[in-house]
């Protein structure tokens, strides 16, 4: 499930850089976003009543767990 299938995407997992397992999703009124590197043990979830999905603290997550 986490071999890259297409690029940068794993069999429902976004595959961001080596070793980082991404996920998100949402439905009416909820956005959800997770990331996990298991090499580090690190894992990051974001959930968000708001359809902005958590704005400012998403970003950062986000360009955390993408640098190289």
């Amino acid at each position: 499930m986490l071999r890259p299938h297409a690029e940068r995407y794993g069999l429902g997992f976004w595959l961001p850089r080596p070793g980082v397992v991404h996920l998100n999703g949402g439905d009416h009124g909820v956005t959800f976003w997770s990331t996990h590197e298991p090499a580090s043990g690190l894992t990051a979830t974001l959930i968000s009543n708001n359809h902005r999905g958590g704005g400012p603290l998403l970003r950062w997550l986000d360009e955390f767990f993408t640098k190289a």
